[in-house]
């Protein structure tokens, strides 16, 4: 679930991309962002190099910037009542990140495309997999149930689910537009090893999550 592996796919692809003549203007992103709110190593890839020739880069240093971003320090919950304002908390921290990327899953084209539906994807499952690690493994609500079972991490858990649904379903939505992108673009869809990594997984992922069996439309 970490970022380690796409950050570095992307920053070769920018580095790759950055020589030659000047983006045109109407691929660009006009989607703001607040240079105060980023960290400093995410701020890099808000400059767009004046030599480059690739029409995707400002759009790769976009994606760029909604992976970087994407840190958030969670406090183990303990109680119940800690649970709604918790998912809601991360959630609300990836809020500017998914914008983003909605955006250029929007307006950037298929590469693009496939690549945002895929890290929405991502995020909305990194977002149920934070609310679950933040469950007090160690936590004791409720004491012994009737079959002597301890009801405490287990209860967590249990509330837990219903409250991270939408997000697996979310999650379930953006990998299944991925598959329909590269089934529609199959060029487009092998054009680098990022790309046809992440619609390979996003297919793998895709036939694991539970919620599709929840979804008609």
């Amino acid at each position: 679930m970490k970022n380690v592996a796409w950050m570095g796919a992307l920053v070769a692809i920018v580095a790759a991309s950055s020589q030659g003549a000047t983006v045109q203007p109407q691929n660009q992103v006009e989607l703001p962002i607040d240079a105060g709110t980023l960290p400093d190593d995410c701020r890099q890839f808000l400059q767009l190099a004046s030599n480059t020739r690739s029409e995707l880069l400002p759009w790769y240093q976009r994606l760029s910037v909604a992976a970087c971003r994407q840190r958030l320090d969670v406090s183990p919950v303990t109680t119940p009542q800690q649970l709604g304002p918790m998912v809601a908390a991360i959630e609300n921290s990836m809020g500017p990140s998914l914008a983003i990327y909605s955006d250029a899953a929007t307006r950037g084209g298929p590469q693009i495309g496939m690549l945002s539906e895929y890290w929405i994807g991502m995020t909305y499952l990194n977002i149920a997999v934070r609310a679950r690690r933040a469950v007090d493994a160690g936590a004791t609500v409720g004491g012994a149930t009737y079959g002597g079972f301890s009801d405490g991490a287990m209860g967590l858990h249990r509330s837990l689910e219903p409250l991270i649904a939408r997000d697996l379903q979310n999650a379930f939505v953006a990998f299944r537009e991925v598959d329909r992108l590269a089934t529609s673009n199959p060029a487009a869809a092998c054009a680098d090893q990022v790309i046809s990594r992440n619609v390979a997984q996003a297919r793998a992922l895709l036939a694991m999550l539970p919620t599709r069996e929840r979804l008609t439309t």
